[in-house]
């Protein structure tokens, strides 16, 4: 019994870490890339050279 306690106790601890830090951190991580990404398509076209001159 207490040896099935300590599996059910250490599988949800698995998960709410899964929930709660690390499905976050691999969401923020996934935006910040795409900014990014944004940013460096952006940097050199004829609109970023006319934002910078205003």
């Amino acid at each position: 019994m207490a040896t099935a306690c300590v599996v059910a106790v250490t599988g949800w601890t698995a998960a709410g870490y899964e929930r709660l830090v690390a499905v976050p951190h691999a969401a923020d991580t996934a935006r910040v890339a795409y900014a990014l990404d944004l940013v460096d398509r952006f940097d050199d076209t004829p609109a970023h050279k006319a934002y910078v001159e205003l």
